[in-house]
């Protein structure tokens, strides 16, 4: 299991390579909810992060800011690159990698996996459940204008099996991703 949270970019960039494998497109509403969902399930299995960070109650569900920024630009339309990363000494760029730690990796497949016959739409709504993480805090925020749009990871743990259609087990054997899922780290 991860020691340490992973960065949200190489979470989001696994999940477009295992999309793309499936030949699924991905808009940032639905990478938004899918790392969300891979967020709140790791945190309700393993009482750890999964990713850097957080998530902010938004309108259309639990958005990762640094996520946004890096994809904001698609608007409704698939996404087509990966999330690169600049280094600040020598002004460099590269594509952030995919998470190495196998049990990170195998829980990011399932979740895809599990998610992947959802629509933006679907996952969105899914995301909305009441008494859910986002709904809670969304709530909260509509009655106290001062209150922080900021979803704790407290409250993901506690609340994440509100969610409609719980995410189940996948067994990746299924689909032809064994033991060890492939590495989808190709430069698209």
């Amino acid at each position: 299991m991860g020691d340490r949270p992973q960065d949200p970019r190489s979470v989001a960039n696994y999940v477009l390579s295992i999309r793309r494998h499936f030949n699924f497109e991905t808009t940032n509403l639905e990478l938004q909810k899918i790392v969300y969902f891979a967020h709140g399930k790791y945190l309700a299995s393993y009482n750890q992060k999964l990713v850097e960070g957080y998530f902010e109650a938004w309108e259309h569900g639990p958005v990762h800011p640094m996520l946004y920024r890096e994809y904001k630009d698609y608007g409704a339309d698939p996404i087509s690159h990966r999330a690169k990363s600049v280094d600040m000494i020598t002004g460099d760029s590269r594509f952030v990698p995919n998470p190495t730690d196998s049990t990170v990796r195998t829980h990011i497949v399932e979740t895809v996996l599990q998610l992947r016959g959802l629509t933006a739409s679907q996952l969105r709504e899914k995301s909305h459940a009441p008494g859910g993480p986002w709904h809670s805090v969304w709530q909260s925020a509509k009655v106290n204008l001062a209150s922080q749009v900021i979803i704790p990871d407290n409250v993901i743990r506690e609340r994440y099996n509100r969610h409609i259609l719980p995410l189940g087990e996948t067994n990746t054997k299924d689909v032809g991703l064994e033991d060890h899922p492939p590495n989808f780290n190709r430069g698209r």
